[in-house]
């Protein structure tokens, strides 16, 4: 993921296979890309938190988990901290207080923190922390070796809330505070890496099931659209990669690592509006102000630059 500061001036990301524990940071200012080191994670997932902050999830062997908040410019610095070793979060006394808006992440804990090994919803509010096992995530109905739950959303307007599953076809939507049975909402049959977007502008939420997106309506979970984002010759597919879109949402940016660009595409007609060349694999991209694009290559993490204008 490669997520910005509200100027998009400043983009972060982890590519957990090259950075682990550290963050990848472009200055647009300097025009330069470095890494900060948070920790000595095996890969942190980042969240964008507004108020130019963002959070990140730092997964390590399934014993502890740590969720650490940062401003863009100075990523370094610590702002709150939660650790998690077991049924009893612990919120840093020491940092100020997370936001008095609930906050959920996603994480792997073992045996050895939970007694009950499995996938964890983790929601911060103000000073408190609390944990709740995602039963629904089970060897009845999923691959415990070859699957994992990547991503959790909030829908604003009823407080659902919707996971996406490594290599699943379709998303999971839970009631508010586990309420009542979770239910699956299909996709599109590509069995990708779907990372729910929940639009601001729109009552949608869009994901990218391998090599298509889907757009959703969250009042119904009916599918409303959906485009294939990469041509392939028969017998062959090439997935794509992150979805971003800047804050406006007047256009939505998808890698696509088999063509070397990405795919430029409008949100209202779902089609495909250009494609901007960036040469290599591109796995996630943005576009800064001014309509600067900052890639990065997919196996090696390179920043790969090109221009929107």
């Amino acid at each position: 993921m490669l997520i910005t500061d509200q100027g998009r001036q400043i983009a972060v990301s982890n590519l957990g296979w090259v950075d682990h524990g550290s963050l990848w940071r472009f200055d647009a200012a300097s025009s330069r890309a470095g890494h900060v080191r948070l920790s000595d994670a095996k890969h942190l997932a980042l969240h964008d938190m507004g108020r130019d902050e963002f959070a990140a999830v730092h997964h390590f062997d399934g014993s502890r988990v740590e969720i650490t908040a940062h401003s863009f410019a100075s990523p370094a610095d610590v702002l709150r901290r939660v650790i998690v070793t077991g049924w009893a979060p612990k919120v840093d006394d020491g940092l100020a207080p997370w936001p008095s808006a609930i906050s959920h992440f996603v994480a792997w804990l073992n045996d050895r923190a939970t007694g009950a090994a499995g996938y964890y919803l983790i929601s911060v509010t103000g000073v408190d922390a609390v944990i709740a096992r995602l039963d629904w995530f089970n060897a009845g109905s999923y691959d415990l070796d070859y699957q994992s739950v990547i991503a959790v959303r909030e829908v604003p307007e009823t407080g659902e809330l919707v996971f996406g599953v490594q290599r699943s076809s379709h998303l999971v939507v839970a009631p508010p505070a586990h309420s009542g049975a979770v239910r699956r909402v299909d996709l599109s049959g590509g069995h990708g890496n779907a990372v729910p977007y929940m639009r601001a502008n729109a009552p949608e939420v869009w994901a990218v099931d391998y090599d298509t997106l889907v757009r959703l309506d969250r009042r119904t979970w009916t599918v409303t659209g959906t485009i294939r984002l990469q041509d392939a010759p028969p017998g062959t597919r090439m997935f794509a990669g992150d979805l971003w879109m800047p804050p406006d949402e007047d256009f939505a940016v998808i890698p696509r690592p088999g063509c070397a660009d990405i795919a430029i595409i409008d949100p209202d007609t779902l089609t495909l509006a250009r494609t901007v060349q960036t040469g290599r694999q591109p796995l996630v991209a943005v576009v800064l102000d001014g309509g600067r694009v900052i890639a990065r290559d997919w196996k090696t993490g390179d920043l790969l630059r090109a221009d929107l204008s």
